[in-house]
């Protein structure tokens, strides 16, 4: 019908794309454009789109993003992909959570209680003090299994010497793993971690659990671990060094 026009179709490529105007040479109304615009940006059109005729400017502020802090999260595709690697992880930015590698998948590590962050600093701290000079206790830091695969312990007793400036450590640095079990973290501590740490030939491995605090010990047997020792009262080990461990001392 004569004096209304068909919607223009929009190509898209990999590059810059216009949205070509109709026949009569009428350009395309910045309304409509907005519109195709919108719908690109929600179908994760990467390119840039701009109707004949329309100022750059104007585009720009029809299809502007809101502003403001935009919290970090895994980029959907790269995940799908399961290719992420260390150096993915140590370039994150600074307000992103801590986060484990598994075969190339990040995982968002549960931010801990205050109750569960206490322990973790007050077993640092008795180790800190008990420790023989060769060894070293360190927080939130982590393993690097491999190049796509990470653990992220709540507390480590490393062999000294230890880079300052490091993030991950390697397994043969690490002398005990320790994880306190939470609410939201009770299948990994409990039934997956052991294995990745045994996998990883970690030599002793400690899990807290909370509500009575009780510290089960193992050590690494062949390629599993076996419960050495375990307590609500004094933890007494053996190796990797005379461990005369009262859990009152980290009880928060």
């Amino acid at each position: 019908m004569a004096g209304r026009r068909q919607a223009a179709p929009a190509r898209f490529g990999s590059v810059a794309t216009e949205i070509s105007p109709p026949a009569d040479g009428e350009s395309l109304a910045v309304g409509e454009f907005a519109a195709i615009a919108a719908a690109a940006i929600r179908l994760g059109y990467g390119g840039k789109l701009r109707p004949s005729g329309t100022r750059q400017e104007e585009v720009d502020s029809l299809t502007a993003q809101p502003t403001g802090h935009v919290m970090w999260s895994p980029d959907p595709i790269r995940q799908r992909l399961a290719d992420h690697l260390i150096e993915d992880v140590l370039n994150l930015p600074d307000d992103a959570p801590r986060v484990e590698l598994r075969d190339g998948v990040m995982i968002v590590v549960p931010s801990p209680t205050i109750g569960h962050q206490n322990i973790g600093n007050l077993l640092w701290a008795w180790l800190r003090q008990h420790a023989p000079e060769e060894f070293e206790p360190v927080t939130a830091v982590g393993i690097a299994v491999s190049l796509n695969n990470t653990l992220e312990p709540d507390v480590l007793l490393l062999r000294r010497p230890v880079a300052g400036t490091n993030h991950f450590l390697l397994p043969s640095q690490v002398a005990i793993a320790v994880e306190v079990v939470s609410a939201g973290t009770k299948r990994r501590d409990r039934l997956e971690k052991p294995v990745e740490y045994a996998a990883a030939r970690i030599p002793h491995f400690w899990r807290i659990e909370q509500h009575p605090l009780h510290v089960f010990a193992y050590d690494l047997v062949d390629d599993h671990y076996e419960l050495v020792a375990d307590s609500d009262d004094k933890l007494v080990l053996t190796v990797p060094f005379a461990i005369e461990l009262p859990i009152r001392d980290i009880t928060p």
